[in-house]
């Protein structure tokens, strides 16, 4: 094997360090993307297969255990929560656009539910039922899915 000129941890110091500066390029390669819709709709065959493929599960927990518990918290907390508030801020429009059916549905199954029963009854389940079933097939109808 020919020798390698730079160490693992030079490699990873320049991609930390220079990476970040090349914000415009990255941001450039988004702007002018043309084709990603349908480039990653038309991956859908190959998505499904991929995520039924046999040993899925075992490479989910092998990840999982892996990182461990003490892992997830520290990069969860280093890389999440530092621009968590941010892309909350960003996201609010999109979350009122997708959350709005819903609110609707919702207030239009008020008033209709079967009656409520003392607490702890198992008559109580028909209102969540029809809660359920409500949004289930709004859900359905905004995915083009046929109950």
């Amino acid at each position: 094997m020919p020798e390698l000129k730079q160490t693992l941890s030079e490699i990873q110091g320049k991609w930390g360090e220079v990476t970040p500066g090349r914000i415009k390029y990255y941001k450039a390669g988004i702007e002018k993307n043309t084709t990603w819709e349908n480039n990653t709709s038309g991956a859908k065959e190959t998505y499904g297969a991929a995520i039924a493929a046999p040993d899925i599960p075992d490479r989910f927990d092998f990840g999982v255990r892996k990182t461990g518990l003490s892992g997830w918290k520290k990069k969860t907390s280093d890389k999440g929560v530092p621009v968590w508030a941010g892309r909350v801020k960003l996201g609010a429009p999109d979350y009122g656009k997708e959350f709005g059916d819903y609110y609707t549905e919702i207030g239009s199954l008020k008033g209709t539910e079967p009656a409520r029963f003392p607490k702890g009854d198992p008559r109580n389940l028909e209102r969540v039922g029809h809660y359920a079933t409500g949004l289930r097939k709004l859900w359905e109808t905004k995915r083009g899915i046929a109950s």
